[in-house]
This record gives C-alpha cells, structure tokens and sequence, in this order.
C-alpha cells in the first residue's frame, strides 16, 4: 500500500502551447515502484519537455508533517533527467502558492529566495526508462525535514531528441522519528553562476574561494559537478599559513561525469573543515558553441555532505 501522496498538482505544464492530440508529446510517464510503508512522497505534475532543449521545471510545495530524519532517498526521473532536487525556501505561499509550477531555467526566474537544497548525492543510475538517484546514509544518520518547510521540487531535463516528451518525476523519503536521529548531517556546496563561456573558446576558467565559518564537521563524501564541456575540475583547501591541499582533482574531466561524478568518500576524521578554512574551487571549460554558455547550461559546483550538521550550509560567488 503506498503511503499518503503529497500531490503537487494535477495538470500538465508546457514551456510553449500544450501540442493537440495529433502532434502531441510521447509519453515516457513511469509507474515507479511503491515505497517502503511510512515513506514520504513528493511528485512533480505531468511535465512537457520541448524537443532539443535544455529546461528546469519548479514546482512549489509546504511539507506540513512533523519533524523527522531522512535516512533513504530515491528520486525517479524519466529519460533524459538531469536531476531533480528538493530545495528549501523562505518565500511564502501567498506570493508562490502550494502546486504553482513554471520554467525555472534561468537563476532570475527562480523567483525564490534563500533557496538550500534539502538533501543531495548518491549514485546516479540510467536505464532505458528511467533515471534513479539513491542515497542511503549510514545507521543512525539522517539528514533533517523540517516541519511546515517551504519547497520548491526542481526537475532538470535535457531532451535530446526531435520529440516533445511528457515525464513525471518522484522523490520518495524513508524517514525516522526526530528523536531517533543520533547524528544529523547537511548538504555542503560551493557553487559559482558568475561565469559566461565565451562561443568557440578553447579554454575558460574560473576560479572562486569560501570560508568554513562553521565549528567543526566531517565530510562523508565529496565530488564536483560540471557538464559536458567541462575541461577540468579542481577543489583546494588553505588552513591558516599551511600549504594548499587538493581535495578534488579531475585533470581532464570526462563528460560521464556530468551525470555520473567521481565521488571521493571519507571514514570520520578523514576530511574534516574547521573554522577558516579556505575553500577554492576552480572549474576549466571549453565551448564549441556558436554561443556563449551560461549557468545552468554549465555548471561548477563543488558538493558534499556534512556532519555532524542539521543546516546546509551554501556559499556561492553570486553572494
């Protein structure tokens, strides 16, 4: 039996004039397996994806249960997902209501503030029919969802083919009792938007640093996102007058890994950031566009989870 659905919207959004019944979308809707009892679901309404586009699609929510732990996520997208995420957000339901949904692509059309994502990474699977993002964290481990948390449910698609498709997409949570989490972790990023990959350049880089403000935390993994015309990817650390020291090196990135990073983990104690540490991610791209190449279309992000931690913590070169 498959737990209470946390319904965001029963109609289908399109970035242009929904297509009529003779040149209509092809529907890659999936019937996603049922959760384990107790969990939480969160779907995107039905989604039209232009043929040859690059879209991200935002649907507003409130979770309006207790408190709780997330500890198991699998998110299910259909072919072509990118990802989608689960941000956390401070604008309030009478200027975005519950089920509104629109083109996200664009940073300014976010039209969200402080958005932080609620809960990240794990290993990325690609089947014919299905995209699936799995994080299981370790025992007693659980990552926070917060009572009457505002939402906004971002799904990513990069549509490749010569067809309109129609996709749905799902989150499903397993979740534990507040008082049964005995550590919390958060999701950790680094992430720049202020970039513009000159069209036809054979290498662009860009370099920006943050400070670890924060007491003391562990990493549980690490790893770096770009996109396809990635060249290469690096993530430093400076603590006080010492040297730096590499923490995420891919010399030559690998297009794979946009979809699929390499990502380092660490037993407790193996990479810890304390108060003041400097954090430098620089991100080479080249672009054989006849047009420049902003953010979304790259990305250069440095991601991580963090505990012990109940907050995420975000810095980006944009702030």
């Amino acid at each position: 039996m498959r737990a209470p659905l946390l319904t965001l919207a029963l109609f289908t959004v399109a970035c242009n004039d929904a297509p009529d019944e003779e040149t209509g979308p092809v529907d890659l809707r999936v019937d996603y397996p049922d959760p384990v009892e107790g969990a939480l679901i969160f779907e995107t309404p039905d989604l039209v994806i232009p043929a040859y586009s690059d879209i991200q699609m935002c649907t507003a929510l409130t979770y309006t249960g207790e408190d709780v732990g997330i500890v198991h996520m699998m998110n299910y997208q259909g072919p072509g997902g990118h990802h989608l995420v689960l941000y956390g957000t401070t604008t309030p339901a009478r200027e975005i209501p519950d089920g509104e949904t629109w083109d996200c692509t664009a940073t300014e059309d976010l039209q969200m503030e402080n958005m932080e994502p609620v809960i990240f990474g794990g290993t990325l699977e690609r089947r014919d029919d299905v995209t699936l993002n799995e994080l299981d964290l370790p025992d007693g481990m659980a990552v926070l969802l917060q009572s009457n948390q505002r939402f906004v449910v971002q799904a990513h698609y990069i549509n490749a083919t010569a067809d309109d498709i129609l996709v749905h997409d799902e989150a499903q949570f397993e979740v534990i009792p507040e008082d049964q989490v005995e550590t919390w972790a958060a999701p950790f990023a680094l992430s720049s938007d202020q970039f513009l990959i000159p069209a036809g350049t054979d290498s662009y880089t860009r370099t920006f640093t943050c400070t670890w403000d924060q007491e003391p935390v562990n990493a549980l993994f690490m790893g770096g996102h770009m996109h396809e015309w990635g060249k290469s990817f690096k993530t430093t650390r400076t603590r006080g007058d010492g040297p730096e020291e590499v923490l995420v090196d891919e010399p030559v990135w690998d297009a794979v890994y946009r979809d699929a990073p390499n990502m380092l983990e660490f037993e407790p104690g193996e990479l810890m950031f304390e108060q003041g540490d400097q954090l430098t991610t620089t991100c080479e791209w080249f672009n054989d566009e006849p047009e420049d190449l902003v953010f979304p279309h790259e990305m250069c992000v440095t991601f991580a989870l963090v505990y012990p931690a109940k907050l995420p913590w975000i810095c980006s070169d944009g702030n």
